[in-house]
């Protein structure tokens, strides 16, 4: 079965994408029993710290990309975690003079499904984690700035793929999450239908807020591991996500 290059990204920080990560992979590991690498390629670090729970982190992924011995970290055992450290921050002049291509070359020997948590701005670090990608997961939240963030984002995505197409390459398929989303909140129905109107054709997938969401948000664990709380509709919305991953079919 295909192993495929999720990519979690968003244009604006605060809207979730780490965590969606983190929901993401766990769901691949649940539900599909299959191996995940999560990659943290956002200099803020959040996902490392989310996960790492206090080890000492001494190389990761600007390690690998710059042709250094790095380590991962095991989460689960199906879930691994390849961290940033502070020089994907602090190296940022080497960053911008690194290929786009340069983290698919790094991770090509990698046989796992890889999510891949990126930065929420256009740096070199998003083009190499768009030219990675099979499939991008744009994550936003239900106000103006964070959906405005994203369409811009979607433009970026667009002209990457026709590029793709021009040199006969295959298309990044995307898709958008509405996170945190509250039923009869005006505001998120206009936006919603604010994405639908500029891409017809493009999956978006609804994550409510929920108290199950909270709970793997501040707790920092794997919503697939959550113990005591109904996380049912949550593991049902993210499943649907992880199934059109996989098959490119929405529900």
């Amino acid at each position: 079965m295909k192993d495929f290059h999720i990519v979690t990204a968003a244009n604006k920080g605060g809207t979730g994408k780490t965590a969606m990560a983190m929901c993401i992979a766990s769901v691949i590991e649940k539900v599909k029993k299959r191996e995940v690498l999560l990659v943290d390629l956002d200099p803020q670090e959040n996902l490392t710290g989310l996960c790492s729970k206090g080890k000492d982190v001494q190389s990761g992924v600007f390690e690998l990309l710059n042709n250094e011995e790095c380590d991962t970290i095991e989460l689960t055992d199906k879930i691994e975690l390849l961290p940033a450290t502070h020089r994907l921050k602090g190296e940022k002049g080497t960053i911008e003079q690194m290929d786009d291509t340069e983290l698919s070359f790094a991770l090509s020997e990698v046989d796992k499904n890889i999510v891949v948590d990126t930065n929420p701005n256009a740096t070199q670090l998003e083009k190499m984690a768009i030219s990675f990608a099979d499939v991008i997961l744009i994550v936003a939240e239900p106000d103006k700035a964070s959906i405005q963030g994203c369409l811009n984002l979607a433009a970026r995505i667009d002209l990457k793929n026709k590029k793709n197409r021009k040199m006969k390459q295959k298309p990044i398929r995307w898709g958008f999450i509405i996170n945190r989303y509250v039923e009869n909140r005006k505001i998120g129905n206009q936006l919603t239908e604010e994405i639908k109107s500029a891409y017809k054709k493009v999956p978006i997938f609804i994550v409510h807020e929920s108290e199950a969401l909270k709970a793997s948000r501040n707790e920092n664990v794997f919503i697939g591991d959550l113990k005591g709380s109904n996380k049912d509709r949550l593991m049902s919305e993210l499943t649907d996500i992880v199934k059109w991953i996989f098959s490119g079919k929405v529900k």
